[in-house]
């Protein structure tokens, strides 16, 4: 009895000076993927759930990935540790607006299904909304978004060919 004690001892103090010496990095610790693409058999689908609280970081944050229109900052977002997009619209017009965003997908001109967001209320300029996510599979997106003193019907989009505050990727 008296050598399990000392070997627990052991055994919790060698713990301690490793976990002392490892580098920590909390965002990576507590970022634990939650979903997947369309779904597998370990993973539920991403789409129509939001990023953030699916530790799907994105990984596309560096690229020229963002346009400006109706004072909307409208971004396309991807997370390929989730096989998933999104849209991110950050209201960039100088004032207090309604701000929304739509990822449109499928069918030949982005019309069979989407996912979209607008703010509860008119928020400040630089505040941001996101739209949920869209598993993949090798499905085309188009991100759109606008920005407007009234609140905005859903999903926001332009019709074919124009794509008026919209981009296809």
């Amino acid at each position: 009895m008296r050598y399990q004690r000392q070997i627990l001892i052991f055994v919790c103090a060698i713990c301690l000076v490793i976990g002392f010496f490892a580098p920590w990095n909390p965002s990576k610790v507590l970022a634990v993927v939650s979903c997947k693409g369309e779904g597998t058999t370990t993973f539920p689908s991403c789409t129509g759930k939001f990023a953030s609280y699916q530790g799907c970081a994105a990984t596309n944050a560096s690229d020229p990935n963002y346009w400006t229109f109706s004072g909307a900052k409208i971004e396309r977002r991807e997370s390929k540790d989730c096989d998933a997009k999104w849209t991110r619209i950050t209201n960039v017009s100088g004032s207090t607006r309604y701000t929304a965003g739509s990822t449109n997908y499928g069918c030949a001109r982005y019309d069979c299904g989407e996912q979209s967001i607008q703010s509860n209320g008119a928020i400040t300029n630089n505040s941001q909304v996101y739209t949920p996510m869209k598993g993949l599979r090798g499905t085309p997106v188009l991100s759109c978004g606008a920005t407007n003193t009234a609140a905005m019907s859903l999903p926001i989009y332009s019709p074919y060919p124009e794509y008026v505050g919209c981009r296809a990727w």
